[in-house]
């Protein structure tokens, strides 16, 4: 096994760090006869020993990784000396977050990580696996769920994947600050006709929450969340299924998670709140976004979790799967995931998906437009965008909906040669 580490630094604010956690996720990988692995650890660095300077803090420890057959036989393993710099402003919690790759062959091992500072305290975890052998006919048709902490802009890390960055969650532990659980698998081998069932059930098997069936992704990943504020504190268990068109088991993964409600008053992660303030302007009247804007931080996730109580079992989930399609679809930029700031992405969120769309593609006269229809319920009408600079990004032109305008000269902002000579007539 190639042995390498790498270290990003976390602070997780929602919930007190208790010792280490680790997941360890297996892919199919690109070497044939083996799969690769990745091993995420977090652990609260001030569990640790904290030394002092004149001008720094710090953690110094051993860390020891070991991977081991079911009878404790070991199949590799390394020791490493560490020390982590502690920012002078850093306050408990403050977890550090690193990753382990491998290349490994099919069986069932055990992971065992170990953390030892100067005075003899530990940190420990381990964690049982089972790695499919992907490369035959009957093998694995799926990887280990993987549990996603949060989404950012890739920027040529080693958590980027698929176009973004995703970093994991080896906690797994969720409140009603931190509620979303996020998960992303890959597919290998399935059948056009195959079906993903996916579902949340007690760790005795009843189940809690039970997904709508759904085609395999085109793209071979699937990448998904769900908000679970609502549920009582305990443990859970996440399954991601493959079924024929038959409604038979070709392949299933599970992954645990827990839920808890009794951890004390969290810190409040500002952006969040911030977010929350976005989303609430498309689900509230003004004057009631005004008086969110008025309390604290911690009042304002009160707020925020307080208005689904009201609404229709189901309502948030869907609300939050239409936000994060928007913020992904309409993106102003690759990787950005902030769809909802454009012009189309605010429509989408007012008034859902079109009935129709009419796509205009650039011609000799005229830069790109596209024009949504809306033929059902109360709010019927029309929206125009137009790539007005003919640079990807659309902008609206004209709507009759509730709430905007319409411009009868819409037209004239496109026309490729009105951008030449104001003064003509298209």
């Amino acid at each position: 096994m190639k042995r390498m580490f790498f270290i990003i630094l976390i602070i997780f604010t929602n919930i007190h760090a208790i010792d280490m956690a680790i997941s360890t996720v297996v892919y199919k990988g690109n070497n044939e006869d083996m799969a690769y692995m990745e091993t995420y650890l977090s652990y609260e660095v001030f569990g640790l020993g904290i030394e002092e300077n004149e001008s720094s803090r710090f953690t110094t420890f051993t860390m020891n990784y070991q991977l081991l057959t079911p009878q404790g036989g070991i199949v590799d393993s390394f020791t490493a000396d560490r020390t982590i710099m502690i920012p002078d402003n850093l306050k408990p919690p403050f977890d550090n977050m690193e990753l382990i790759p491998a290349n490994i062959k099919p069986g069932k091992y055990r992971v065992l990580l170990i953390l030892t500072d100067k005075e003899g305290n530990q940190q420990k975890a381990e964690e049982e696996i089972t790695v499919p052998n992907y490369w035959k006919d009957d093998g694995g048709l799926m990887s280990d769920i993987f549990l996603v902490g949060d989404i950012q802009e890739a920027d040529s890390s080693q958590f980027d994947r698929y176009g973004q960055k995703f970093l994991p969650y080896p906690r797994s532990l969720y409140s009603p600050v931190y509620s979303m659980l996020q998960w992303i698998v890959e597919l290998y081998k399935t059948e056009e006709s195959d079906m993903l069932n996916i579902y949340i059930s007690k760790p005795d098997g009843a189940k809690v929450k039970q997904f709508e069936q759904k085609e395999i992704p085109k793209s071979g990943i699937e990448l998904s969340g769900f908000n679970i504020t609502g549920f009582s504190q305990g443990e859970y268990v996440l399954h991601i299924e493959i079924l024929d068109k038959g409604g038979k088991i070709k392949d299933t993964r599970t992954r645990y998670f827990s839920f808890t409600r009794d951890r004390g008053e969290p810190d409040v992660d500002e952006a969040q709140v911030e977010l929350l303030e976005t989303m609430l302007s498309y689900l509230v009247s003004p004057n009631e976004l005004s008086k969110f804007k008025t309390l604290s931080s911690e009042g304002k996730l009160r707020f925020w979790n307080r208005i689904w109580e009201d609404k229709e079992e189901g309502a948030q989930d869907e609300f939050l799967q239409t936000w994060n399609y928007v913020a992904q679809t309409y993106e102003t930029e690759p990787g950005a995931r902030n769809g909802y700031k454009s012009d189309m992405g605010e429509i989408y969120l007012r008034f859902g998906p079109p009935n129709f769309v009419d796509r205009h593609a650039l011609s000799g006269s005229s830069n790109p437009w596209v024009e949504w229809t809306y033929t059902e319920g109360r709010n019927v009408g029309y929206a125009i965008f137009g790539d007005v600079m003919n640079i990807g990004e659309m902008q609206l032109l004209s709507s009759d909906l509730p709430g905007y305008v319409e411009d009868e000269n819409w037209r004239r902002k496109i026309a490729r040669d009105h951008q030449e000579d104001p003064n003509s007539a298209w």
